[in-house]
């Protein structure tokens, strides 16, 4: 298993907030900021951030604007199931 492998990597509760950590890592992995991916989707940090710390559920559409702009092949399960 990778750095993302483990129970640990999907989702990680942190008070009342669920972290998607995998999604997270890929994230960082590849725009080395969550600044630079929410630049990129020309959509604002809030939304991401809001999206990682499960603050905001992610829409269909959110979720296919994710993956689309990540490593091909992910599927959503591998960055949005709990």
């Amino acid at each position: 298993m990778g750095a993302c492998g483990g129970v640990a990597s999907r989702m990680l509760i942190k008070g009342d907030e669920k972290v998607r950590l995998r999604l997270k890592i890929k994230i960082l992995e590849e725009y080395g900021s969550q600044r630079k991916f929410a630049q990129a989707l020309n959509n604002s940090d809030d939304w991401v951030s809001r999206i990682i710390t499960g603050v905001r559920e992610p829409s269909e559409d959110d979720r296919r604007l994710i993956l689309d702009n990540l490593t091909p092949g992910l599927e959503e399960r591998d960055l949005f199931n709990e």
